[in-house]
């Protein structure tokens, strides 16, 4: 498998390597080396990981100073963020308009390219002595490495893709999106099977590439609750209920909204719970406003469900501003329903439709506190609540857990290991990740 993350926090990734190796697969995982990761980890279900470093000694040196001293001074220089206004509210969410974008990268964005290339490419020879049967893919920037390896040693190609990859809010400006097109469409004919997170990206690849893409969710693996952390946070809170958000703190999560949403109901209590580079000013927003929301630490993906089951609702406000949000299906919505919560979530489809099967949430305008805020108190005070947490937590046991989705992917790689042997797959196009394509 091939990663282009330090595999800190990708659970996944982590899932998919624990599954495979139960099933008899031996698995390496070339990672992004970001100290102080390790650079060789042994994990204890079997599974290899190498972060694999392209660098010299002095930029070694260099390189580990420099990103941590901006890191910090991103920090203490983040613009401060604002309180969302209240908006009548409108569902479903609408498409996200078409984003005004410059046509030109800046020189850093196009280093970044640069080093992209050279840590696939260091990823290849670490990888083709070992000869994989079978490369996977995570994502885009790391599909050079796996199809090179797969050209190099027969091996069959695999692309999990867990975005639109041009279509995320974080490409700013059209010569990067031009450059990840046809990257991806070049690398694309080398592709052997494909697999992403959800039906409604399978069917933008479908529509894009003619192909049929396995939609593998991001499910936890079962696990039993225990009974007394059920609602515990209420406790903290003069026995309110508690609703959490448990994930990233990113741009367009929507965490603004939930600040907002505390200070527009007293009847239930808001909890953050994650890590990531608007924690600081996510704090600032609340103490500046004298917002009543709490605060909670990262934690390893395998004491999520633990930690989500002490509060009474889960929070899924994801922000449509891109066509990659507009579709996704958050990891967070099944830890939820694992926890046995209800869900309150914005009305994008894949949460729209799973809520409808399930029966479990109540959807609002993502882009309106107001809405949200009402929903909170309106399902803390439904008489419904419990029976939809035991919705939540019946449909993960018997169709929304890991063991399920897995199995699946574990019959794919078996078939296309036989594909393998009978030399029946896609005739690989060598693309030199040295040669710009625009």
């Amino acid at each position: 498998m091939f990663v282009f993350n330090n595999l800190d926090h990708d659970a996944r990734v982590h899932r998919q390597a624990e599954s495979l190796t139960a099933a008899g697969f031996l698995v390496r995982i070339f990672a992004f080396f970001d100290p102080p990761c390790r650079g060789f980890e042994r994990f204890p279900a079997g599974y290899e990981v190498w972060r694999m470093d392209h660098r010299s000694q002095f930029d070694r040196v260099w390189s580990e100073w420099f990103p941590r001293r901006r890191r910090e001074l991103s920090v203490e220089g983040a613009p401060p963020l604002q309180l969302p206004p209240s908006r009548t509210p409108r569902r479903p969410c609408p498409l996200p308009p078409a984003r005004s974008l410059p046509l030109e990268s800046t020189p850093q964005q196009r280093g970044h390219r640069v080093f992209l290339r050279q840590v696939n490419l260091r990823w290849w020879h670490g990888a083709r002595p070992w000869k994989p049967d079978i490369c996977i893919a995570h994502d885009l920037d790391a599909l050079w490495a796996a199809q090179a390896t797969a050209l190099s040693c027969g091996s069959a190609l695999v692309y999990d893709n867990h975005e639109i990859w041009n279509e995320q809010h974080f490409l700013s400006d059209r010569e990067e999106i031009v450059f990840w097109n046809q990257w991806e469409a070049r690398l694309a004919p080398s592709v052997d099977a494909w697999v992403t997170v959800n039906r409604s990206l399978a069917e933008v690849l479908r529509r894009r590439y003619g192909v049929e893409a396995l939609a593998v969710h991001n499910c936890p693996q079962r696990r039993k609750l225990r009974p007394k952390l059920r609602g515990c946070m209420k406790e903290s809170f003069q026995g309110r209920p508690v609703a959490i958000f448990s994930g990233g703190f990113h741009l367009g999560r929507g965490l603004e909204e939930m600040v907002a949403a505390a200070l527009l109901q007293k009847e239930v209590a808001i909890v953050l719970q994650g890590f990531g580079p608007l924690e600081a000013p996510l704090r600032r927003l609340a103490e500046e406003q004298r917002a009543p929301v709490h605060f909670l630490p990262k934690a390893p993906y395998r004491e999520l469900t633990d930690l989500c089951s002490q509060a009474d609702i889960g929070v899924m406000p994801v922000l449509p501003d891109c066509l990659n949000s507009y579709y996704c299906s958050p990891n967070k919505m099944f830890d939820y329903m694992m926890a046995g919560l209800p869900v309150v979530a914005a009305d994008l489809p894949e949460m729209a439709a799973l809520g409808h099967q399930c029966g479990n949430t109540v959807l609002y305008d993502a882009h309106s506190p107001n809405d949200l805020a009402e929903k909170l108190v309106d399902l803390a005070q439904s008489p419904h609540l419990s029976e939809m947490a035991r919705s939540s937590r019946e449909w993960a046991e018997t169709t929304y857990n890991w063991e399920k989705e897995c199995a699946r992917l574990v019959d794919l790689l078996r078939q296309l290991e036989e594909r393998r042997r009978a030399r029946q797959l896609n005739p690989k196009i060598w693309v030199d990740p040295q040669i710009p394509l625009l």
